[in-house]
């Protein structure tokens, strides 16, 4: 040690280098020491064959922790074809694909309570604004009597509350006395049942998944992102979801 001690003192207070055969000989007692690699291709790499030279530089650039400090030190170009040795870290961007895959390993077993949960995560992935927006307007019905009477304000607040009392329709200013000539009403066919149709068949769908019948819930499902493309975002994540789920039903099967 005493020997090595004094050797590595001789090379770097008296400008001394080592020879190919003695860095050759540590580089096979110490792999890690680069000292007499690095000094042996500053001070003499024009002496060195290109096999040689091309060793001691694939050994630096591999084992050097820092390439451009090594490359300053031993005056030599470390980078060239080992600049991508170590590829820069790619960070992955996580996809909605990706967390679904996640959710099923971690909650693929049957349990009860993670079937509520995989049913919630499928028909409410977001809250339901509707619903919000009706508390809200529960909430904001005006009072008849924080206005003073005859004034504009309290015109507005019966006007309101009014409709609410008749169902959200806005009430005429004199309703015309009933008759008995007068036809029976007739109940609009139209759009609400269209929207009636689509709750069936979603709850229909909603049925499908809690019974493990995720191919027949994936039929009605893109049926209704057919017939109600408002609502394509809101069903895609669904349908998403839904193949996910045939995907590992199939592989478990297999």
């Amino acid at each position: 040690m005493n020997g090595l001690r004094q050797e590595i003192t001789r090379w770097l207070d008296h400008g001394e280098t080592p020879s190919p055969e003695r860095v050759e000989e540590l580089h096979l007692a110490c792999p890690c020491f680069l000292l007499p690699a690095a000094l042996l291709l500053r001070n003499k790499a024009e002496e060195l064959d290109d096999s040689t030279r091309a060793a001691l530089t694939r050994r630096l650039a591999v084992a050097a922790p820092d390439i451009e400090e090594m490359s300053l030190a031993t005056d030599a170009d470390l980078s060239g074809e080992f600049c991508g040795f170590y590829p820069e870290e790619q960070k992955a961007t996580p996809s909605t694909d990706a967390a679904i895959d996640r959710f099923i390993s971690a909650y693929g077993s049957e349990n009860p309570e993670e079937e509520a949960l995989l049913t919630r995560l499928i028909f409410n992935p977001t809250p339901d604004y509707a619903q919000i927006l009706a508390r809200e307007e529960e909430d904001s019905i005006p009072d008849g009597d924080e206005a003073p009477d005859g004034s504009q304000d309290q015109l507005i607040n019966s006007f309101i509350i009014k409709s609410k009392a008749a169902g959200g329709q806005f009430p005429s200013a004199a309703a015309p006395a009933a008759s008995a000539e007068q036809p029976a009403p007739v109940s609009a066919v139209g759009k609400p049942a269209a929207a009636d149709d689509s709750l069936l068949s979603e709850s229909l769908a909603h049925i499908y998944i809690r019974r493990g019948n995720y191919a027949k819930a994936y039929e009605i499902i893109s049926h209704l992102n057919l017939n109600f493309p408002e609502k394509s975002i809101y069903f895609a994540d669904q349908l998403r979801f839904l193949r996910k789920l045939m995907l590992l039903e199939g592989s478990i099967r297999e």
